[in-house]
């Protein structure tokens, strides 16, 4: 279920998922950091701003986004560590933040030059991938030894369940 009736963190999906939504959330924390804490945000020793672009506010835009970062790697972690059943709802948020991050960043708005920063490379394999989590999110496998498929690949193949 996409957007669940109670936080009851029941979450009944793929049992691995909310150890990667814990790992993605770690991903979004980095650049958090650097973008919030780094003496210039990471705009010119990472991103490849030159400073001539008006480095105060080039600055100031970069730990304005690292704590909106900040606050979104939390709440993925948060997520991912207690409130399970919001797992899909947030990994369908990350889904359309880096497919607008990829869009703006590589064919409505890129930078001049030929430099990008990391992130822009990043979101070419976040959005299939999250894409692909966002599925396997909804599925339901069963988890009891009640169910017909369950039972089949149980006595079938043993050595291969979790």
């Amino acid at each position: 279920m996409l957007f669940p009736v109670t936080t009851n963190n029941r979450y009944t999906g793929l049992r691995w998922l909310p150890y990667v939504l814990l790992l993605l959330g770690m991903g979004e924390l980095i650049p958090s950091l650097i973008h919030g804490f780094a003496p210039d945000g990471g705009a010119f020793s990472i991103a490849g701003i030159a400073p001539s672009a008006g480095r105060v506010q080039i600055i100031g835009i970069f730990a304005w986004a690292g704590a909106t970062q900040l606050v979104w790697a939390l709440t993925i972690m948060a997520v991912a560590l207690r409130y399970r059943d919001f797992i899909p709802a947030v990994l369908l948020l990350m889904l359309i933040e880096k497919s607008i991050i990829a869009l703006n960043g590589w064919l409505l708005k890129p930078a001049p030059g030929t430099h990008h920063p990391p992130a822009l490379y990043i979101v070419l394999l976040a959005v299939p991938i999250l894409g692909t989590l966002l599925l396997a999110s909804l599925a339901n496998p069963p988890r009891t030894p009640e169910s017909k498929v369950f039972c089949f690949f149980f006595q079938k193949r043993k050595r291969f369940l979790f």
